[in-house]
């Protein structure tokens, strides 16, 4: 697995500009004026739209922090500007698939889609999940049977 973390930033369907960046866990991001906030587990870095990196503060682990770090970081819906934004994890999905940004007017765009992908990629493990439990309660059988038939003799 590769450690990298990407943010592009987009308006009205184009791109503006983007950032990679060495992550070795989950990170958050919000929006601080122009500037755009990446939040790692102990650490805020404050970035320029033009990439050049402004603060870095250190967080200190607390129970505050960490549910803020939670909100950020897991919360699947935000608002700015009267546009909501949902993120969706399709069923037995390993990551959220999909994005759709709502207006006041209850109108929704899809932003983002890997659903389908998503989806077949989760299958292979599932049907090896359910064939394996099937071998192992078919040998728990077997095993029980020839153990009954021993002690019946």
């Amino acid at each position: 697995r590769n450690n990298k973390g990407y943010v592009c930033v987009y308006a009205e369907g184009k791109f503006l500009y983007g950032y990679c960046f060495n992550a070795s866990k989950f990170f958050a991001i919000e929006w601080a004026g122009d500037n755009l906030n990446i939040l790692f587990s102990t650490q805020i870095m404050s970035v320029t739209p033009k990439g050049e990196v402004i603060d870095v503060a250190i967080v200190n682990k607390s129970v505050e922090n960490n549910t803020l770090r939670s909100h950020l970081s897991i919360g699947e819906k935000r608002t700015v500007d009267n546009i909501t934004y949902t993120i969706h994890r399709a069923f037995l999905a390993p990551a959220y698939s999909k994005i759709v940004a709502t207006d006041s007017n209850g109108n929704e765009t899809v932003l983002y889609n890997v659903s389908g992908e998503q989806i077949w990629s989760t299958v292979p493990w599932i049907v090896f999940g359910v064939l394996f439990a099937a071998f192992v309660l078919y040998r728990v059988i077997c095993i029980n049977k020839r153990k009954n038939k021993l002690n019946v003799i």
